[in-house]
This record gives structure tokens, sequence and C-alpha cells, in this order.
């Protein structure tokens, strides 16, 4: 996924947004491993939780499409890889985010995770990701 600033979206089953930030992601991970990947934030006309919304293209997961929610189940599976210290380079609007930090990733149930992102100077962030059908 490669999107810019602006740029207006429409992807089956979720409602059409304009990105307005995008964040970078340095995670060194839990179980030892370093990743990268590009999260794109994006607003809509809709109401919540898709009035503001996230397109993530995890390592190993690939594509997700995520949404706040207020709920945050410790007790689910941890995903080890995807879980650690994080460091951000943002561009746009990046009000929910600074630039290091925890992300704690779980699975929910197949295609479903569950994450907790903690800032410092920022109140934790509980989302809800499902992946998207690439498939055609």
């Amino acid at each position: 996924m490669n999107f810019t600033l602006d740029e207006s979206i429409t992807i089956d089953g979720y409602p059409s947004g304009t990105i307005v930030g995008i964040d970078r992601y340095r995670l060194k991970s839990l179980s030892g491993s370093a990743f990268q990947w590009t999260s794109f934030t994006l607003t809509s006309a809709t109401p919540a939780p898709f009035d503001r919304w996230w397109l993530v293209d995890l390592p190993v997961l690939g594509p997700h499409a995520f949404y706040r929610n207020s709920f945050y189940d410790a007790s689910l599976p941890l995903i080890p890889e995807l879980s650690g210290l994080v460091e951000l380079d943002s561009s746009g609007d990046a009000m929910l985010s600074d630039f290091s930090g925890a992300l704690f990733t779980h699975s929910k149930c197949i295609g479903t995770l569950s994450t907790y992102e903690i800032f410092p100077n920022c109140d934790a962030i509980c989302f809800e990701g499902k992946k998207l059908d690439t498939s055609g």
C-alpha cells in the first residue's frame, strides 16, 4: 500500500475516506525482530468508529483496516512479533501519537487483531483490525 496525504481511498466493505496522516512505524519486537511498516490515517463522513480509521500493511500478516475500540483485552493471545517498542515518523495529522512508545498486538480470532498503543503524554489507544481481502 502506498498512498499520499489528501488522497481519497475506497476499499470494499469500508467507508470512503481521505488520507490525513501517515505514520511510519519502526518496531523492536518482543521476539527480538525488527519490523517497519506504514499506517495511513483516514477520515470519513461516516459515524464512529469509521469517522477516523487506519489502513496498515502489517509485516507477516498483510493489510488490515483498523478502527478505535474502547476495550482492551490483555487476556487474548499476544503476537510477540508485532508487539514491543515503536518509534514513529509522522506526517499530516498525527494527533493520536508521539514519536516513541509501546505497541501490543493480540489475536482476537482468525483475521481479527486487537491492539493497544501507549505513547508519552497521550492516552492509551485501543484498536480492532480486520484483515483486508486482497484476493480480488
